[in-house]
């Protein structure tokens, strides 16, 4: 990327938190999050930003493929109201905000798109 650019990856709330069923995945995440912020610090000098975006489990080729994905996705519906549960078009347009030049200064961050439900970490 030699005029810069923009790396977006997924995470998901067990970088932070014991997810039943998440198992080794949760560990994965978690060294995810890390290598963000080293990535961050490292490409800045290219111009490179670097982000991870947390999402709730939404039907997707690797969430659907996971034994825990229709558990997960049942307590996100329990637990939050249908209007603040995020559609999958809203967590990708958060997405598309994160690899466009609008968010220039935002680099090395994690951005929830999960209706405020990692703010309640023992719900799961």
């Amino acid at each position: 990327m030699p005029k810069g650019g923009s790396i977006l990856t997924f995470s998901y709330l067990s970088a932070d938190a014991l997810v039943p069923g998440y198992e080794l995945l949760g560990v994965c995440k978690a060294a995810l999050q890390s290598s963000v912020s080293y990535l961050a610090f490292d490409l800045s000098k290219e111009n490179i930003r670097v982000n991870v975006l947390s999402a709730p489990p939404f039907p997707s080729s690797s969430a659907i493929g996971h034994t825990a994905y229709s558990g997960l996705s049942d307590t996100y519906a329990k637990k939050l109201q249908p209007t603040v549960t995020p559609s999958v078009n809203e967590i990708l347009n958060v997405a598309i905000f994160l690899i466009s030049d609008n968010s220039i200064g935002v680099t090395g961050d994690r951005i929830f798109v999960d209706g405020g439900f990692h703010n309640m970490p023992a719900a799961i």
